[in-house]
């Protein structure tokens, strides 16, 4: 069979491997096997993962860019660790992952044949550029500012230490070795170093100071003059190899771009407000053309002429994934992104007149029942019959129905006016699947899931807030008394007399309300701003467990009067997001760490996981065919991880590859996941 045949066949795209497929992949001509190779191409950093992982990978890769039929294939043929049931959302144009990181990329650069990334997290590694197989991985052990380039056939990475007190900061020279990288050189800097970049073989501050690299020394060069004040968010070089500079200037009529080099060129500013939010520029040889390439943080990536600074309107990228650096190399450009993922384009096909392949998940979905805006907060439901869904508020007012068990938009939409910000789902004894959801003013719905009927309706009463949540009135000054109090987290327990719904608020109120006679029973004040809250059992009773960011106040769901236990849990973060399963408090924190506390003493089980490398808000509970508890969480990485909540092992990762905003898992192991303008449903396979 030829590889046109053989690369439509799961089986042989995943028993081949990258290093020996990719090479070779470019080269096929029929329709549907450059079908597969998108897909192959897209999923490429994962499939050096362990079989079962890299197999979902693939099969979510397929998903995205809209080649089904494989998708139905890698499906049918079984083995994943996890599958995509349906997927949502603006995809990007055509390109490979090349390789991840922990934390957001800080810089990339390349070599003749190979490509190094450092992320803010301080992890560093090398790989080949042509299958990703990896060279050199390692880590500095802490976060910090670098830029990384590779020079005389090594990977050198500068790295800005802060200076102690007033004293300045210093730039420390380091070789990218395995394991951990090696000193070479420490200088001090002349100022203090906000953002540091490297190209053509210097490295350059944000105070346009330049340093060159001699031998294992860095060796101060004299700094640039330039107009302005505009601060450098990338560097490149021109035809010649000469270094280029990339600044957003708000001096050069308004928040554009210029180029800085030792004689100045500035790029005119063609549209202002689009050059607006530019995150990170390069410069290079593409397409047989000197460009400059800027990328935004919502996306998209501009490109101008070197020689002229005219923005060439012909070559455009309608999508990215918030490139946080880049690179060109042999005509492609190489960025890193905020998920931590090295990928690969190759500009010559954005132009105009050829513009990438559409994709299934390019659909946007307008109607209000059908609303496709960034889900903020969802809840999983069964409701008669056995179908499952999933309730969703999104982030323009509509609370949405989305089936889980097959794909189709959403059944309807429950409310197109409530903006909710915290969803829970409950079955009553009659039957009956409910909605709880709350929103920022107060208000708190109580809805039939199957008709859309709403039931109850409270809104939160006018409170004084409490000392500790930062809204206390002056001495004198008498509070507003129209306003409710915002609900931040909502969540429904069973008691024998019916389900109990609890939310915390900012005004550091914990309220009660009985969802099916539509009763508020109250509220108790929490000490503090709530920021979580969660529902379960605890020596056989009902509870709900709140936060304030620090503690765990544990409170009889029945007949609180006031926290019965409440443990002191953290003094350097603070708790976002909570769940409850088996005893045990599962939390996330400012940091990404996954914390798990025993609900009755408050002791930690074992140390904080290192789950996610920056902000995550996002869990969820479920449970598997042997009775074992997981955890789900999602953060701004990108990234939806689940983990064995007793013992912390994790189990599985799946690259959403854009900040995660909500999860949600139902009782056949489906997980909902909202995402920055998309939303999936994916399944953990359990054989």
């Amino acid at each position: 069979m030829t590889l046109d045949g053989l690369v439509s066949e799961p089986g042989f795209l995943l028993a081949r491997g990258p290093a020996a497929l990719l090479p070779e992949i470019d080269t096929v001509v029929d329709p549907q096997a450059r079908a597969a190779a998108r897909a192959y191409r897209r999923a490429a950093a994962y499939l050096r993962d362990p079989p079962e992982e890299a197999a979902a990978a693939l099969h979510l890769a397929a998903h995205r860019t809209g080649v089904e039929w494989l998708a139905d294939r890698i499906g049918f043929r079984g083995g994943l660790a996890w599958s995509t049931l349906w997927i949502r959302g603006d995809e990007e144009d055509p390109h490979r992952t090349l390789a991840t990181v922990h934390g957001v990329v800080e810089s990339v650069w390349a070599a003749p044949d190979q490509v190094g990334a450092v992320s803010r997290a301080g992890h560093y590694g090398v790989w080949a550029i042509a299958d990703g197989a990896p060279v050199v991985s390692g880590t500095f052990g802490r976060p910090g500012r670098f830029a990384g380039m590779a020079t005389g056939g090594r990977h050198l990475i500068a790295q800005v230490t802060a200076g102690d007190g007033d004293g300045p900061d210093a730039i420390v020279l380091w070789e990218a070795t395995p394991g951990s990288p090696t000193e070479l050189d420490r200088i001090p800097a002349p100022r203090r170093v906000s953002s540091l970049h490297a190209t053509a073989g210097v490295f350059v501050a944000d105070a346009l100071h330049w340093w060159t690299v001699d031998g294992d020394r860095l060796r101060e060069q004299e700094p640039l003059v330039a107009p302005g004040h505009g601060r450098v968010v990338g560097a490149g070089a021109d035809g010649d190899g000469r270094p280029i500079v990339v600044r957003a200037n708000p001096v050069l009529g308004g928040d554009t771009i210029a180029l800085v080099t030792a004689a100045t060129t500035r790029l005119q500013p063609t549209d202002t407000r689009r050059l607006l939010d530019a995150r990170t520029g390069t410069a290079g040889h593409i397409a047989g053309e000197d460009l400059v390439v800027t990328a935004g943080v919502r996306g998209g990536f501009r490109f101008y002429e070197q020689a002229t600074g005219v923005e060439r309107t012909d070559r455009v990228s309608r999508r990215n994934h918030h490139a946080a650096s880049a690179v060109v190399h042999a005509g492609h450009l190489i960025c890193g992104g905020a998920d931590g993922v090295v990928r690969v384009w190759h500009p010559s096909t954005w132009t105009t007149t050829d513009a990438p392949e559409t994709t299934t998940t390019d659909a946007v979905m307008s109607d209000p029942a059908t609303s496709l805006s960034t889900p903020v907060a969802a809840a999983c439901a069964r409701l008669a019959g056995g179908r499952r869904v999933a309730v969703v508020g999104h982030d323009n007012g509509v609370v949405g129905v989305w089936e889980l068990d097959e794909w189709g938009p959403p059944q309807q939409a429950l409310h197109p006016d409530h903006a909710a910000v915290a969803v829970a789902c409950v079955a009553t004894p009659a039957g009956d699947t409910l909605a709880v959801t709350a929103d920022l003013g107060g208000r708190v719905r109580v809805t039939e899931v199957d008709t859309g009927r709403v039931r109850h309706e409270w809104t939160t009463p006018p409170a004084e807030p409490l000392p500790g949540t930062g809204e206390m009135h002056p001495v004198g000054v008498t509070p507003q008394t129209d306003r409710p109090e915002p609900v931040r987290g909502l969540a429904v327990g069973d008691t024998d007399d019916g389900p109990i719904a609890v939310g915390v608020g900012d005004r550091g109120w914990l309220h009660r309300w009985h969802v099916t006679r539509g009763e508020s029973l109250g509220a108790l004040p929490l000490g503090g701003r709530g920021m979580a809250v969660a529902c379960g059992r605890h020596d056989g009773r009902p509870v709900a467990v709140a936060t304030t960011g620090q503690d765990l106040q544990i409170y009889d769901l029945v007949a609180p009067a006031a926290p019965t236990v409440d443990h002191r849990v953290l003094r350097d973060d603070t708790i976002w997001a909570l769940t409850l399963a088996d005893g045990i408090v599962a939390a996330l924190d400012g940091s990404g760490r996954l914390h798990r506390w025993d609900l009755g003493t408050g002791e930690a089980r074992g140390h904080p996981l290192s789950a996610h490398h920056s902000d995550a808000r996002a869990i969820g509970h479920g449970r598997l065919p042997d009775g074992r508890p997981i955890v789900v969480t999602g953060g701004w990485d990108g990234k939806v991880l689940v983990w064995d909540l007793a013992s912390g092992e994790r189990l599985h990762r799946i690259p959403v590859e854009e900040p995660v905003r909500t999860v949600a898992v139902a009782d056949n192991l489906a997980i909902l996941v909202g995402f920055d303008r998309g939303i999936a449903a994916f399944r953990i396979e359990t054989g």
